[in-house]
């Protein structure tokens, strides 16, 4: 797989234990207030995880994240 970047690597992270703690994926709005930043670098974070083959989302479906690597 493609190298991530502190952030992407900090991101997948976080969806993994917030995963593991609530047995759904967490929203753009949790993940944004988590690191900081806007749902829109949420979402670059998201588009970087998914072109490099780490997850796997379905548009238009809230918390429709799948991690494809463990």
């Amino acid at each position: 797989m493609i190298k991530l970047t502190k952030k992407q690597s900090d991101t997948l992270k976080f969806i993994k234990k917030f995963k593991e703690k609530n047995d759904y994926m967490p929203s753009f709005q949790q993940m944004a207030v988590k690191f900081g930043v806007s749902k829109q670098a949420v979402s670059d974070r998201l588009d970087a995880l998914e072109n490099k083959g780490y997850i796997e989302r379905e548009y238009g479906i809230a918390r429709a994240i799948r991690i494809l690597e463990d």
